[in-house]
């Protein structure tokens, strides 16, 4: 017996033994099974073989023939999978993950031995203690995910039954450089519990196509009239069933024998209402396959989104598109009078709340009846919350912060419900003087989904049991809308991947970005942002926080991209980014929420998102972008119009000609992004000017201003 470890000395063993006498019953050694039978907080000493090695950091688990259990301690650095060992320590549980921890003592007894997994299929099997710390095989399992290759970080995993299960990857299985594509996979690692749920520490993925497995992909979504179309892909020849409902998919629609890719037109739905769908194919000898459930909308038709900024915005960049109220005191008004409207029912997730105005007006809905529920951070100043008791309050604890910021209004009431949101927090500096935005949405179905994820968030009264939060939440909301012919993308960070649609969103960019952070700190997105520049797109980046943010914009300015830091004090709090305004040809999008572009936005903390694919959307937040930009560079933009002449070929290669609707007399100019005048031209009474540039601008988009006595004129040149 080889002797590897003795944590304490004799002296800390005398200290720690005499603390926990009375709490920690000692007993003799025993298998892994009665050792996870025993009280939390009794010593234990049980034998196994080690299962891993370092993937997962300095936890290892041991399993003996007919159970798992995880080893907490750092000097279990010192083992290997396949170390026979024998260990004393503290039965105790992390996050609901049994485990010996701390560790009193270990001898490692044998190396080289055989941890044989148990091979299995059906996630619901499974999914109780006695597979728990015990290395598996899934033969037959699926990724839902929008990731194009496994990283480190948490999937969702499922199986060929429509279960789900949460999968883990380390950094190690990342540097294999596995793709994530529609097909199915085998995946071998650790099976354990995270919370209330189930995961796989992943050690292995492999590709499993060329089995016998009945693999179904997630649907895809989208709209065709008032309808939803679903579409599976890639499907087996069987007997096929859609199947759709609210609470469960209990409408049956029979397809009949089906294979390859199935288009299935949900319609005849209310409006308002969340379903779900899932296919379900029998195989042979009666055996039904399931995809996982997708939630899904019918398209609306109700009021349109109201967009409010409480600082002032360029309105000469408008296309005839205007914010629904602009000034220090648009938001704060507006959001009380709201609240004074409610009628039944208000869910509100608000990171901060010091504005005392704001919680009167929501006491006063709960004295007339409301039924409130309010979650706030437990990390932050909350100061106008003290002492309330006519509403319940949730502080939020956990890894992270809860940093969403939305009110859900009369969810049930298809003529009343609204969804509030945006990047304002309820403090007195946030509504009326850090720059901000709020916006308004008229959709019973929106506001239902955001109050499915407040109500996973909210847990189940009495005492908040089943309380989900940061990475503890699932995927379980709709994420495609179409509003008024406009669609609305949703994710709730961290279940939904939301940097990944961020990304993708991105990565539409034809012609330019404008892009306004409070943080940027996301390599990825750092990396994009890049990418697009040195692709020739326009680029121009706001950010607040230059100390936080620093990597991100020493990377900008080296790789010369436009950028401009806002000034201390008051805070640019907006999160949002501006794609291809002015190009309704090519998808116009604006990303907004509470979520900052960084690791915890996307990882830990709860957040909100909205993609939103619309022209006018888009023009709105322009204006408040071209505003706080020309505050930081003012030489970027001169009262422009666009209005006065017509410039044709735009975008353009070696040349574009301006046709005024007037004789002018002035300076024409051409102007970069950071305010810089490249070249200007002098006109006498001119009502046509051509511009060649073919030698002297690089591709990328430009301003073309004439100032003459009479007015300042400006116009966007895209340069290809």
């Amino acid at each position: 017996m080889i002797n590897r470890k003795q944590l304490f000395t004799a002296y800390q063993v005398i200290v720690v033994i005499s603390c926990l006498f009375l709490a920690l019953p000692a007993f003799g050694q025993q298998t892994i099974s009665e050792v996870k039978a025993m009280p939390f907080g009794a010593v234990v000493t049980t034998t196994g073989t080690i299962s891993c090695d370092d993937e997962f950091g300095i936890i290892r688990y041991m399993q003996d023939a007919d159970a798992g259990i995880a080893i907490y301690d750092d000097d279990l650095a010192f083992t290997s999978a396949g170390d026979s060992v024998v260990v004393t320590g503290v039965l105790s549980r992390y996050r609901g993950q049994v485990q010996i921890s701390p560790v009193f003592s270990f001898d490692i007894l044998s190396t080289g031995k055989n941890t044989e997994p148990i091979l299995l299929d059906d996630l619901s099997k499974v999914k109780n203690s006695t597979y728990e710390s015990r290395r598996v095989i899934f033969s037959c399992s699926g990724i839902a995910s929008c990731e194009s290759q496994l990283e480190e970080g948490v999937y969702r995993m499922f199986d060929p039954y429509g279960n789900i299960s949460r999968l883990r990857v380390s950094e190690d299985l990342e540097d294999e450089d596995i793709a994530i594509q529609s097909r199915p996979y085998t995946m071998e690692g650790i099976w354990t519990k995270f919370e209330d749920q189930y995961e796989l520490l992943a050690l292995a993925v492999a590709d499993a196509s060329e089995g016998n497995c009945h693999y179904i992909s997630p649907p895809t979504i989208s709209f065709t009239g008032d309808a939803v179309v679903l579409a599976w892909h890639d499907l087996l020849l069987a007997e096929t069933q859609v199947r759709i409902g609210e609470a469960t998919p209990d409408m049956v629609f029979d397809i009949g024998s089906w294979q390859n890719t199935l288009h299935f037109t949900a319609d005849n739905l209310e409006s308002g209402k969340l379903y779900q769908s899932v296919l379900q194919q029998e195989g042979q000898e009666g055996k039904l396959f399931k995809s996982i459930p997708v939630w899904f909308a019918k398209p609306s038709t109700s009021n349109s989104i109201e967009i409010l900024f409480n600082r002032n915005v360029n309105q000469s960049f408008s296309d005839g598109s205007t914010p629904f109220a602009t000034g220090s005191s648009a938001i704060l008004t507006d959001l009380i009078a709201r609240i004074d409207q409610v009628r039944s029912t208000l869910e509100v997730a608000m990171y901060n709340t010091n504005n005392n105005s704001v919680v009167q007006a929501v006491n006063r809905a709960a004295n007339r009846g409301v039924e409130v529920r309010y979650i706030a951070d437990d990390q932050t100043s909350n100061s106008a919350l003290d002492g309330v008791q006519s509403f319940p309050i949730l502080y939020r604890q956990g890894d992270g912060i809860m940093h969403n910021k939305f009110f859900v209004a009369d969810a049930e009431d298809p003529d009343h419900a609204w969804l509030w949101a945006g990047s304002t927090n309820l403090s007195t500096n946030q509504l009326s003087t850090d720059p901000n935005h709020a916006y308004v949405i008229y959709d019973q179905a929106l506001a239902l989904s955001y109050r499915r994820e407040f109500d996973e968030m909210w847990g189940s009264l009495p005492d908040q049991s089943a309380v989900r939060s940061g990475d503890e939440k699932t995927d379980n909301t709709v994420h495609s809308f179409l509003h008024n012919q406009i669609l609305y993308e949703s994710y709730f960070s961290p279940s939904d991947e939301t940097a990944c649609y961020i990304l993708d969103a991105l990565r539409t960019t034809d012609y330019h970005v404008e892009i306004g952070l409070l943080l940027l700190t996301h390599f990825e997105l750092i990396d994009e942002i890049i990418r697009l520049h040195q692709s020739g797109m326009a680029v121009r980046v706001i950010v607040d926080d230059e100390d936080s943010s620093d990597t991100a914009l020493s990377r900008l300015r080296q790789a010369g991209v436009p950028v401009a830091v806002h000034d201390p004090n008051p805070i640019f709090h907006h999160k949002y980014a501006i794609i291809d305004e002015g190009y309704p040809d090519s998808d116009p999008q604006v990303v907004t929420g509470s979520h900052n572009w960084t690791w915890s936005a996307d990882n830990i903390n709860d957040e909100n998102t909205l993609i939103i694919h619309d022209q006018s959307v888009a023009n709105i937040f322009r204006q408040e972008f071209e505003a706080r930009w020309e505050e930081l560079v003012p030489t970027s933009v001169s009262t422009p119009s666009r209005d006065r002449f017509v410039m044709m070929p735009n975008p353009a290669s070696d040349y574009t000609i301006l046709n005024f609707d007037e004789p002018v007399s002035g300076v024409l100019s051409v102007i970069n992004l950071q305010g810089q005048i490249l070249e200007s031209h002098l006109l006498s009474g001119e009502k046509v000017k051509k511009v060649d540039f073919e030698s002297t601008l690089a591709p990328g988009l430009y301003l073309i201003r004439l100032q003459s006595t009479e007015s300042n004129m400006v116009a966007s040149l895209i340069v290809q």
